[in-house]
């Protein structure tokens, strides 16, 4: 305990009661509430797993040719596991380590990852590059196109579990 922590508390209990002094009873009410309900997140907490997506257009950005909507197969691109050439993690501009950076490997590490270089034209009509992914040995290319603007992959490659952005 330090000696700030009364003090600290003493503000802390001045500025809800100044705050509650604004409030309607129902306010009030409604505070007092959630503040019962309330629990904390546990660090173990994993969310629920995500669903490739299957219908409808996206936006991608080329770098020469600017935004532009496409609607892919996603019927061919869902037949194909996730960070394969087939279909590729998307991220945005820059996002390509942030998503391997959350990925974790089976022994609860987090691998290792270089770029290979790019592969061509992928499924979504932008550029495909590669990444030599590796778990203490057991090593996996991961392909990613990273001309999907604002887009973060909730989902991990097979082998891998993922943290949270």
């Amino acid at each position: 305990s330090t000696q700030k922590e009364p003090e600290e508390r003493e503000r802390a209990a001045r500025n809800r009661d100044l705050v509650a002094a604004r409030m309607t009873p129902a306010q009030i009410a409604e505070a007092q509430r959630l503040a019962r309900e309330w629990r904390p997140k546990t660090a173990a907490a994993t969310p629920p797993p995500a669903t490739p997506q299957t219908s409808g257009s996206i936006v991608i950005q080329p770098l020469l040719e600017g935004r532009k909507t496409i609607t892919p197969d996603w019927a061919a691109i869902n037949a194909v596991p996730l960070g394969d050439k087939g279909n590729p993690v998307r991220v945005h501009l820059a996002g390509q380590e942030a998503y391997l950076s959350r990925l974790v490997c089976s022994n609860g590490a987090p691998p290792t990852f270089y770029r290979v270089g790019s592969f061509g034209v992928g499924v979504y009509g932008t550029i495909v590059d590669g990444y030599d992914v590796d778990c203490a040995g057991s090593k996996r290319m991961v392909f990613m196109d990273m001309y999907h603007p604002n887009y973060v992959e909730p989902r991990p490659v097979p082998g891998f579990t993922i943290r949270a952005p």
